[in-house]
């Protein structure tokens, strides 16, 4: 015991703190528009083994099992308490449910825990990096069990498009890096950090084309777009400029607690009007362009058959 004193004290004195290092980097100089896929592309980048789970168990989820949860142990992965729009979106890795079209209100609700195993000798976690190689044998496994049958196409359905507007944004210096990222501009206060901040997204974006937006808005936007938004607004360019909004749960939510707490006070009490902005409107306030609904054509996985119990 006397022995480990001395190590036991020096650990406790370490001190981890941030600091610049410098590291070995790969710097891009320019970037063009990707090149047209060479013929070879098959050869290139041969397809991925045609892998199945070996064992698979499906259950209905226990109540108060937590939702969409995915534990990688061992040999083995559990999908825990998804419905089979979540099963569907992960396998097929659709960017939304909305993805699912006419199919979507007609899936049932029920909540499935799925176990898997792999061979013995692959690890769980390390399997879990291949995104794409799981999501495919998830897929097969749907089909089998759920009999599903499906195929890709178009539906028309309610989309978001970027229109134009009275731009309020920033003119980008062409030579500066181009993104747009979680959070303020560098050196500015986020409008989320304060407790009673009414706001509950911010992004900052740098040198990006209305194209590239319209491609990242649907990031950028989280569950308030659940589709891959176009760009009709026509401005040329690109811009720097932050967007920060309220979700609509938080809309409702912030509602709700402003009714409860003028019904509380009783008497002549009106509710509060509830802060922040809708995404619309901050698009439309901030940015100077617009963020509206209309019929669009979007591709969509028709499913032409599925069973709604997954068989033993």
């Amino acid at each position: 015991r006397s022995t480990l004193f001395p190590y036991t004290t020096l650990f406790r004195s370490l001190i981890v703190t941030q600091a610049d290092v410098p590291q070995d980097a790969i710097v891009a100089d320019s970037v063009e528009r990707p090149a047209p896929t060479p013929p070879d592309i098959a050869k290139l980048l041969p397809p991925l083994p045609d892998l199945e789970f070996e064992v698979a168990t499906i259950k209905p989820a226990a109540a108060g099992e937590p939702q969409d949860q995915v534990m990688p142990r061992g040999s083995q992965i559990t999908f825990g308490a998804f419905n089979m729009q979540g099963l569907l979106t992960r396998a097929f890795q659709l960017k939304t449910g909305a993805m699912l079209g006419d199919a979507l209100p007609t899936l049932s609700q029920q909540r499935y825990t799925i176990l898997v195993k792999l061979p013995p000798e692959v690890d769980a976690r390390a399997a879990w990096q291949d995104q794409d190689q799981v999501d495919n044998m998830l897929q097969k496994l749907l089909v089998d069990r759920f009999h599903v049958k499906y195929h890709w196409g178009m539906q028309t359905r309610d989309g978001y498009v970027l229109m134009p507007g009275t731009p309020k944004m920033k003119k980008a210096d062409p030579n500066s890096r181009s993104f747009c990222k979680n959070g303020p501009p560098p050196g500015e206060k986020d409008v989320r950090s304060s407790p009673d901040s009414p706001y509950d997204y911010e992004s900052y974006c740098q040198n990006v084309t209305m194209d590239q937006f319209a491609d990242m808005t649907q990031a950028v936007a989280g569950v308030e777009v659940k589709n891959r938004v176009a760009n009709k607004t026509g401005l040329a360019g690109s811009y720097d400029f932050t967007l920060y909004f309220t979700s609509g749960r938080k809309l409702r939510t912030d509602a709700a607690a402003a009714d409860a707490a003028a019904k509380e006070a009783g008497g002549d009490a009106t509710a509060a009007p509830a802060g922040g902005l809708s995404v619309q409107d901050a698009f439309r306030k901030e940015l100077g362009i617009q963020l509206i609904m209309q019929p669009g054509s979007y591709p969509t996985l028709i499913l032409d058959h599925i069973e709604q119990i997954g068989r033993a």
